[in-house]
């Protein structure tokens, strides 16, 4: 166990690490207490992954619980143009300073409300104070001016419980900006409220669905919340019909619960192409598990999902660390060779597929995603111009790791469908290395009308 962590100049030291206790890295985070910048590490003890840290303030350590498997963040130098966090040990949270280029970040997310119309016993929600205020507004307004063609999450607890939630889209949409809406789809249910939320310049939306049987949600979100299910089908019957807003599910994984859901989810998808993309993700409660009656036998591993999307997709297993690796090689290439190229910010742990006779094929084969790889390794700048082996496809790929447009954008208009495996950690939970790399930024609403930042490490 790490009994002590001592801090030594600007980084920490463990001490007393038993042989069985491996640090993946150093950095800082956010003390739980004083909410100062305090040094941190991220090790791993029994196969799961743990932050650990120390604040010198309070003279206090604190540990929790992350993830089964390593939860390692990946190492490469980033773009000169790519938002960066720094933090500084001492400062009090985190601010819109200590970050680079945060005007490039890849999504922009506001956390509007804690309120919610749901009582899901995973959500870190449930166990807080309630808080009825709300992000006001004309600051979310204010805020939006940091942005343009950015991709803008309205969070929660739940945005619909929110009576000007139409107001909040259309100000993102005359920000220049393009509005992200994450919900349970209780009240999306409601016909005539989605219909209100298109006009209001709704286009994308990131439905939380765990899978199709109404005894996962009464496993996972409570007895009393197995309603959502009845609730959540009626909500896709009416985004099917009211055509032009594309949506993704958002699935937490358990293990014993839903688990085996991954093929119903993809095949749903796949007969239906108003649904444009599936992020999995683990049951990830930060030491919580117990007050959800959970265990950490309920966990499951990123390797884990990804070996059970390959299986349910005929993929190799490689596949989605080929992305990865080709998207490593391309923040390097951008990074030595194209300065003056500004590409998008991407993020690992996503797939591309397309559909085709009835089944989901991948974008580019494996050979062909690691012959790209090696291209941008070599810096072979007149072999990506003429990477004729790729095609139309290969020339999308490139769009999606080298390019100006949006991926949002070029998945919609070229019916690719994206697949992620990745872990939300919250923030006060979170290790942050030196210039870590960022793909999301957060407006977080803290116990009523104070106003801080969170944000989301590319892992």
């Amino acid at each position: 166990m790490l009994k002590t962590l001592l801090p030594s100049n600007d980084t920490m030291q463990g001490k007393h690490i038993v042989p069985q206790e491996r640090v993946l890295f150093w950095g800082n985070g956010i003390c739980p207490s004083c909410k100062r910048v305090i040094p941190g590490a991220v090790f791993l003890r029994d196969g799961y992954s743990f932050s650990s840290k120390y604040c010198s303030y309070e003279n206090k350590a604190f540990e929790a619980l992350l993830a089964k498997g390593e939860c390692g963040k990946a190492s490469f130098k980033a773009p000169g143009h790519w938002p960066t966090i720094n933090l500084k040990e001492g400062n009090y949270g985190i601010s819109d300073c200590d970050v680079r280029n945060l005007s490039n970040i890849a999504v922009a997310t506001f956390h509007v409300t804690y309120q919610c119309n749901a009582k899901c016993k995973i959500c870190k929600y449930v166990y807080l104070p309630d808080c009825r205020k709300e992000m006001p507004l004309d600051f979310i307004k204010g805020k939006l001016r940091f942005f343009r063609k950015k991709i803008v999450a309205i969070f929660g607890g739940e945005p619909t419980t929110r009576g000007d939630l139409p107001g909040i889209l259309n100000a993102i949409r005359h920000s220049g900006n393009i509005a992200l809406l994450c919900t349970n789809g209780i009240k999306i249910s409601e016909t005539g409220y989605l219909a209100l939320l298109k006009r209001s310049g709704l286009r994308y939306l990131d439905l939380s669905f765990d899978g199709f049987s109404e005894d996962i949600y009464g496993k996972l979100r409570g007895e009393t919340e197995r309603y959502q299910y009845r609730l959540k089908l009626k909500a896709l019957e009416n985004l099917k019909k009211e055509k032009g807003i594309a949506v993704s599910f958002n699935t937490t994984l358990v293990r014993g619960i839903n688990d085996d859901q991954v093929p119903l989810l993809i095949n749903y998808a796949l007969e239906n192409n108003f649904v444009n993309g599936i992020s999995f993700r683990p049951l990830c409660l930060q030491g919580a598990e117990e007050f959800a009656g959970m265990t950490r036998d309920n966990l499951l591993s990123l390797d884990e999902i990804r070996s059970k999307v390959s299986d349910a997709l005929g993929l190799s297993p490689e596949y989605f660390e080929a992305w990865d690796k080709a998207k490593l090689a391309a923040a390097a290439f951008l990074k030595d060779k194209c300065g003056w190229l500004r590409g998008p910010v991407f993020l690992p742990g996503k797939v591309y597929l397309l559909r085709r006779g009835g089944k989901f094929k991948p974008l580019l084969e494996l050979a062909a995603l690691k012959e790209l790889e090696t291209a941008l390794k070599n810096k072979n700048i007149r072999g990506l111009l003429q990477f004729k082996f790729l095609g139309w496809y290969g020339k999308i790929a490139l769009g999606l790791l080298l390019g100006k447009n949006l991926e949002f954008g070029i998945l919609r208009r070229s019916g690719i469908f994206k697949i992620s495996v990745s872990l939300l950690v919250d923030a006060i939970n979170e290790v942050y290395p030196s210039c870590q790399p960022l793909g999301d930024f957060n407006y977080i609403l803290l116990r009523g009308d104070t106003y801080n930042f969170d944000l989301n490490a590319i892992t």
